[in-house]
C-alpha cells in the first residue's frame, strides 16, 4: 500500500510565495540559487536588505545557513510567529515526520515551515512576511 506514494516538499511552491509576500511589501526580489542547501530570495526596498529560505533543515544546517547570511546581516528563525536567533526544533520535526508520514497512505496536508532570515542592519522585518506560508508536497510520480 506504501510503495510509490514518496512525496517530497515542494520547494519551488514555497519559494515562490515567498518570492509573492516580498513583492506585496514592496520589496524587489531576485534568487541566489543554491545547489544542495535550497535557494535564497533576496528582497531589497530601498537600503533594506532580506534574506529568506526554506528553513526546516536548520538545525543541521545552520553553519551554513549562517555564512551564506552573514552578507546580509545576522540570521533569526521564523517560526510560529516568533522569530528566534537558534532554529525550533521538536514542534517543525514532529509536523515534518506526520506530513510524509500521511502523505504515503495518501493523505495530503500542509503545514508551517521553518523559515530562516536575515535581514541588514536597521531594516524592519514586516512581522506578517512570513505569517502564513504552508509548504506543500509535490504531487505523488507515477
Amino acid at each position: 500500500m506504501l510503495t510509490g506514494r514518496y512525496r517530497t516538499p515542494d520547494e519551488a511552491r514555497l519559494l515562490s510565495d515567498i518570492v509573492a509576500r516580498f513583492h506585496r511589501h514592496g520589496f524587489d526580489t531576485f534568487v541566489i540559487d543554491r545547489r544542495y542547501q535550497g535557494d535564497i530570495v533576496i528582497g531589497r526596498r530601498g537600503r533594506c536588505l532580506v534574506a529568506a529560505r526554506y528553513g526546516d533543515f536548520g538545525s543541521t544546517l545552520d553553519a551554513e545557513f549562517r555564512q551564506n547570511a552573514a552578507p546580509i546581516g545576522p540570521l533569526h528563525y521564523s517560526y510560529g510567529g516568533a522569530l528566534t536567533e537558534r532554529p525550533p526544533r521538536l514542534e517543525p520535526t514532529l509536523t515534518l515526520s506526520a506530513q510524509f508520514i500521511l502523505s504515503r497512505v495518501g493523505i495530503g496536508i500542509d503545514r508551517e515551515p521553518v523559515i530562516a532570515v536575515a535581514g541588514s542592519p536597521g531594516c524592519a522585518t514586516p512581522p506578517d512576511l512570513f505569517s502564513g506560508l504552508r509548504l506543500h508536497l509535490m504531487p505523488a510520480a507515477r
